[in-house]
């Protein structure tokens, strides 16, 4: 009688009820080649964050509470599935670049390189957590200076109730480039194979869609030597994983378990997916690239001042100028330059204007680049405006 029980509790309200539930991470890139005759390869990388069963409606029961349930199992055959398929998604900048070349006739046999972001993306980084972390930063950025975000892009989130198999041809689907240009489907063979029997199981599939993003490709030419060099010294994980990374801080002096601690505070501020004990090869790979990007960005030149620096300045100087020294404040043009288009005089089609108009636009450019900006103006009249109430309470008082 409790076995009957507990297979009619078990099943809930029958087909119609979906047993697992997955969250899909999807990110449309244009893959923008350095050759013109090349087209552009609209991709949709996704990334499967969880697999995991469906909540229980119930609040409290004890019965899945206390036996193991089976959707736990279900949920991590058809994740292996999915893993030995390759339809997990987050390829590796590597897997990518191979695959462009599978595709691609004027590509293949060419070393190719992937740049976003002005940085060279390494063979180890995986694209879509990559993506997401210079958004994060972007963004954390972004709220720093104060800038609203109303003009941005939002993520799309769509909910869907789909059996496994639809969902299996779905990732198939997020795996192949779209549009017109060159790049084209594998032409693999649709024969009818045997189905597992959870393939007509339903699951909710939450798809958080971000906004477009377009990476540059570099070819190169021809080359007939291997793309990955397989006689590398880094074929041994653990000689690999000494010299990247914050590990190459041993060589500085510095003891491992500073090491630890600063990779742990280095992490800590990484909103990276959590990937399964299937992957954990590949996400360690993935921190040590990341970590090499990081310090890589000390060494790396770089002639503009830090992001927000510049602002600061402008505003110091503005306050300065217009607290301790007012009469200095009518030098400063406050009233930019009108536009050349809403001048009269000019016809639509003089052969001047054009010049004008980028001539205007490059004023523009060089006043928001010093002290005739925007926030410099503003800054020099709260100066004034502090020093006249200074000056109101010292009569006052």
């Amino acid at each position: 009688m409790s076995s009957a029980f507990d297979v009619q509790l078990d099943r809930g309200e029958g087909p119609s009820s979906p047993s697992l539930q997955a969250h899909v991470r999807i990110r449309p890139t244009t893959i923008r080649f350095t050759e013109t005759d090349i087209p552009d390869v609209q991709l949709h990388l996704h990334s499967l964050v969880s697999l995991r069963p469906s909540p229980n409606s119930t609040l409290f029961d004890y019965d899945a509470e206390t036996s193991p349930s089976d959707d736990v199992q279900l949920a991590e055959e058809v994740c292996d599935s999915l893993t030995a398929a390759g339809l997990v998604g987050d390829e590796t900048v590597r897997s990518l670049t191979a695959r462009l070349g599978e595709w691609m006739e004027s590509v293949r046999g060419r070393r190719v390189r992937l740049i976003h972001s002005g940085r060279v993306l390494k063979d180890g980084v995986r694209v879509v957590g990559w993506l997401d972390e210079v958004e994060r930063r972007r963004t954390q950025s972004v709220a720093l200076e104060g800038q609203d975000l109303e003009d941005e892009e939002v993520e799309g989130v769509e909910r869907r109730t789909m059996t496994i198999r639809e969902f299996v041809e779905y990732l198939t689907t997020l795996s192949h480039p779209t549009g017109d240009g060159e790049a084209t489907k594998s032409g693999a063979g649709k024969g009818k194979a045997r189905e597992p029997v959870y393939y007509s199981t339903l699951v909710t599939v939450i798809l958080r869609t971000a906004p477009v993003v377009y990476i540059q490709c570099s070819v190169g030419a021809p080359t007939t030597t291997p793309l990955i060099d397989t006689s590398s010294p880094s074929d041994d994980p653990t000689e690999s994983a000494r010299n990247r990374g914050f590990n190459r801080l041993l060589e500085a002096g510095l003891s491992p378990s500073e090491i630890a601690s600063i990779r742990s505070q280095f992490r800590s501020t990484q909103t990276l997916p959590e990937y399964d004990a299937l992957r954990a090869d590949e996400h360690d790979a993935h921190l040590l690239e990341l970590e090499e990007s990081w310090m890589d960005g000390f060494h790396a030149p770089s002639s503009e001042p830090a992001e927000g620096s510049g602002v600061y300045t402008t505003l110091l100087q503005g306050l300065m100028v217009g607290f301790f020294a007012p009469p200095l404040a009518p030098l400063f043009a406050f009233r930019d330059k009108a536009n050349p288009s809403s001048l009269g005089g000019l016809d639509a089609g003089e052969e001047g204007e054009g010049d004008d108009e980028q001539q205007w636009e490059q004023e523009r450019v060089e006043q928001g680049q010093g002290v005739w900006s925007s926030a410099m103006q503003v800054s020099i009249v709260m100066g004034l405006v502090a020093n006249v109430i200074m000056a109101v309470f010292r009569v006052v008082w």
